[in-house]
């Protein structure tokens, strides 16, 4: 019988900011140690986006440590529907999956920062600064927070501020540079055509040309492996699954023109859910009314 189980939900969405702005406003100074396992070596990203958020990452050595890993039985809300169309929910204890492999002996907020064309050099478009974050101290929720950035042309992707409040609740968290810049205007009747090739870089509309490295989704596995690279501890390859992400563990989010290309992603791939910031936007279009 299908049951479902919940995670988070309120948390996440309390991170939603009350300004329907792109990015984020603050004016504050990071810095973030980040610790791989069997690794030795330092290096240093500094970099200074439209948010004025400065945010410098360092990677230094560690020893090798045990590992958490989150594969107790769970109590969740269980939904069942007998033959006879009745509906019961109730409390149930199920195993969940064992999730990533995140090394938290020496606990820290991580941050990250680098061009997609660091992590691909195939990358030629939307080429600005991308974060990622993971907070080691917060429990772990075993989920990706893949995160879309407002329309234009960022030179910081993403909002760092918003990151390290949902690395704080437990999530990893990642904000591609994607191609947002095309002006949905001239999509015409069929702005979800731009939005899914922009997604999978795949021919879907006339009007724009996006090949697959300048991808929504290839952008979101190249980043996961070149965390892998520079954190290993925090096993971000969990989240790619036979070389495409791992769907079923994200939550694709983004404000404005990134909340409607959550959407339009969560009406084309089978994510753990959807969070739509200032959005969507594209009033009477017919993706809005297939679905999901």
């Amino acid at each position: 019988m299908p049951r479902t189980r919940s995670i988070c939900a309120a948390a996440l969405l309390a991170a939603c900011s009350s300004k329907a702005v792109d990015t984020a406003t603050d004016s504050t100074t990071t810095t973030g140690s980040t610790s791989a396992p069997d690794t030795t070596g330092t290096s240093t990203a500094t970099t200074e986006g439209d948010d004025t958020t400065t945010t410098s990452t360092s990677t230094t050595s560690s020893s090798s440590a045990p590992t958490s890993t989150t594969d107790a039985p769970t109590t969740g809300i269980a939904t069942t529907t007998s033959d006879d169309g009745t509906t019961t929910t109730g409390t149930t204890t199920e195993a969940m999956p064992s999730g990533p492999n995140v090394d938290v002996s020496d606990p820290q907020l991580h941050e990250f920062s680098f061009k997609a064309n660091e992590a691909d050099p195939a990358a030629a478009l939307a080429l600005g600064n991308q974060l990622a974050e993971l907070d080691t101290t917060a429990p772990l929720q075993g989920r990706l927070v893949v995160y879309l950035h407002g329309a234009g042309a960022p030179t910081t992707c993403g909002s760092q501020a918003h990151g390290v409040v949902l690395a704080r609740m437990g999530f990893h968290v990642i904000h591609p540079c994607y191609v947002s810049d095309y002006g949905v205007g001239n999509c015409g009747d069929d702005i979800g055509g731009c939005r899914l090739e922009a997604f999978e870089g795949v021919d879907h509309h006339e009007f724009i040309d996006i090949p697959p490295p300048d991808s929504i989704e290839t952008r979101v596995v190249k980043m996961l492996e070149h965390l892998q690279a520079l954190h290993p501890g925090g096993d971000w390859q969990y989240f790619i699954e036979d070389g495409k992400p791992r769907w079923s563990e994200i939550v694709i989010s983004g404000i404005s023109h990134g909340a409607s290309s959550s959407g339009v992603i969560g009406m084309n791939r089978a994510v753990e859910r959807v969070v739509m910031l200032s959005g969507p936007l594209d009033s009477d279009q017919a993706w809005l009314k297939g679905d999901p």
